[in-house]
């Protein structure tokens, strides 16, 4: 009986020698890493934040609200209609830098707006560099000094609000706003994504 009692107290010790064990080897472990940030975030962060405008904007409908997030923290959220259609976006506002609206397709990006964008390099090069756009909405003017005109590639998922100075001399040609969304046919610019609505027109907003 005794010897019962003493392997009945050997098999508890080493029991609790056991579970001491599993808890100090969960404790040293290392702690889990963090998850590979997304492929959109570098991308966002090169277009609106470095200036470095896409020559095709392929991608973005699967860059969702965290990517966002991540690189031009919180935003504002709101809803209105594009091309009729009632959506929710987001804005970002960031110091110094321009202001960006998302407009959402369930959680993923449909267009992207930036206003007041400061491009890298010369805005000029960057336009010829695209070559002939598939449509060149009527220009209008700016307060006074500035004449815009929207230049629409949709094939590359791109548009642009070009200014043209007015001034004596001129000023360097600027990227007044721009639009990007997954490559797309000319209608479904205008149908679709904004391109026939008054607000896509309307400066400053």
């Amino acid at each position: 009986m005794r010897a019962i009692v003493l392997c009945a107290a050997l098999a508890a010790c080493a029991s609790r020698d056991d579970a001491k064990a599993n808890l100090m080897s969960r404790s040293s472990s290392p702690p889990p890493t963090s998850p590979i940030s997304s492929a959109c975030e570098p991308r966002l962060r090169a277009w609106l934040i470095d200036g470095d405008l896409p020559a095709d904007a392929s991608g973005i409908s699967a860059c969702t609200r965290r990517d966002f997030d991540a690189v031009l923290g919180p935003g504002e959220d709101g809803s209105g209609k594009l091309s009729g259609t009632s959506r929710a976006w987001t804005r970002y506002v960031r110091a110094g830098g321009p202001s960006v609206r998302v407009w959402w397709s369930s959680d993923h990006a449909l267009l992207i707006v930036v206003d007041n964008l400061v491009v890298h390099g010369d805005a000029a090069a960057l336009v010829t560099s695209l070559g002939s756009p598939a449509s060149e909405g009527p220009s209008r003017t700016k307060q006074m000094d500035w004449t815009i005109a929207d230049l629409v590639y949709p094939a590359r998922g791109l548009t642009l609000s070009v200014a043209d100075s007015l001034a004596t001399p001129p000023a360097p040609r600027r990227i007044a706003a721009a639009y990007l969304y997954e490559p797309t046919t000319l209608d479904a610019w205008g149908s679709q994504l904004g391109g026939h609505d008054e607000w896509v027109r309307r400066f400053p907003r």
